[in-house]
């Protein structure tokens, strides 16, 4: 078993986001960005230990909000929401080419997704509001 201390200055800042491969030999994690790159923020390690491999996203770190492996082992299955708020299924491999959109949503926002047991995409799509109010007078 291979473990990080977040307590110190050489963790590589992970969150708790992680994702088994599917034939249970990978772990892939979000990690701090290093060296100035935004799109070097995920990561794949063996589960039986070894050194961290960093994933070139071709995205940066803001605009990924979550990611799984795909049931090929190869590719990562992530989230991105566009400036509008639709949210779209991207794959891309581990060697960070190959890139390919998988859902081609035009509207809603992707809420969360996994993949079930059979290797089915499940998404959970909606709409997110949110409103400012301004009130005058509060007594």
């Amino acid at each position: 078993m291979y473990a990080f201390d977040l307590t110190t200055e050489n963790s590589p800042g992970l969150d708790p986001t992680t994702s088994v491969s599917a034939d249970g030999k990978t772990v892939l994690f979000r990690k701090q960005p290093r060296g100035g790159d935004p799109n070097e923020f995920a990561a794949t390690i063996p589960i039986d230990g070894g050194r961290p491999e960093t994933v070139k996203m071709p995205f940066p770190a803001g605009e990924v909000s979550s990611f799984n492996f795909h049931p090929d082992g190869k590719s990562i299955l992530f989230l991105r929401q566009d400036e509008n708020g639709v949210g779209n299924i991207w794959s891309v491999r581990r060697d960070g080419k190959g890139l390919q959109q998988i859902t081609h949503f035009d509207s809603q926002a992707i809420l969360g997704f996994d993949l079930s047991s059979a290797n089915q995409l499940v998404i959970s799509r909606g709409s997110r509001v949110r409103d400012v109010v301004f009130i005058k007078k509060l007594k």
